[in-house]
């Protein structure tokens, strides 16, 4: 059986794709509060949407929404490119749920088996990620719009280093982001998370 998926992602770098009609893609989000100490003013938003089928890893998930609001504009073209910028920052924010789900919605950030999840990225000069935190609960990510070009949300939960952030994005659609949305499809597992990582980005450092 096949069951439907919607990825939604905006990114501030990614697997390169061949797609130079979508580089001038871009979207817009707001920002409310600091994240360990750090302030976070979004300049782009993009996303992505694809099928897949059920799977062993994935038997009850029916739905993938991933969104990453970006410091830097031109996300789609870095993208693109597999570029990464210094001193910059990012939030991804993920949202899973079952068969029969709707393409819009709540889905709630939770202790175990959660409907959503996400991770804050912030880069030194060299482009090294120093700075990774997750959300934590109570949290949600909320989607009201949903097209084939549109994104439009919003998100709230709390943050280490803060009593809690709020947000709002509208992204455009960038299929650069492809080859990211199928490798999270695929180990996405029972419910939604990131592992906190830290290091250099492997593609392009534009300083």
């Amino acid at each position: 059986m096949r069951l439907q998926i919607l990825a939604l992602i905006v990114l501030s770098v990614a697997c390169a794709n061949p797609y130079p009609t979508l580089r001038t893609v871009s979207g817009s989000a707001t920002f409310t509060g600091t994240i360990s100490g750090q302030t976070f003013s979004p300049q782009d938003a993009i996303f992505y949407s694809a099928t897949a089928t059920t799977t062993a890893d994935n038997p009850n998930i029916a739905m993938l929404m991933e969104v990453l609001l970006t410091s830097n504009p031109n996300a789609c073209s870095d993208a693109n490119n597999q570029v990464a910028h210094p001193d910059a920052s990012s939030l991804r924010l993920v949202a899973i749920a079952g068969p029969n789900a709707a393409t819009t919605g709540t889905f709630a950030v939770s202790a175990t088996n959660s409907a959503a999840c996400g991770m804050f990225e912030a880069t030194d000069a060299n482009c090294v990620v120093t700075n990774a935190v997750t959300p934590g609960v109570p949290g949600t990510i909320t989607l009201t719009t949903n097209s084939t070009t549109q994104l439009e949300g919003s998100f709230s939960f709390a943050m280490q280093g803060s009593s809690g952030v709020t947000g709002t994005f509208q992204a455009g659609v960038c299929n650069a982001l492809q080859p990211d949305v199928a490798q999270r499809m695929s180990n996405i597992g029972g419910g939604c998370e990131f592992s906190v990582t830290t290091g250099a980005y492997a593609g392009t450092c534009m300083h």
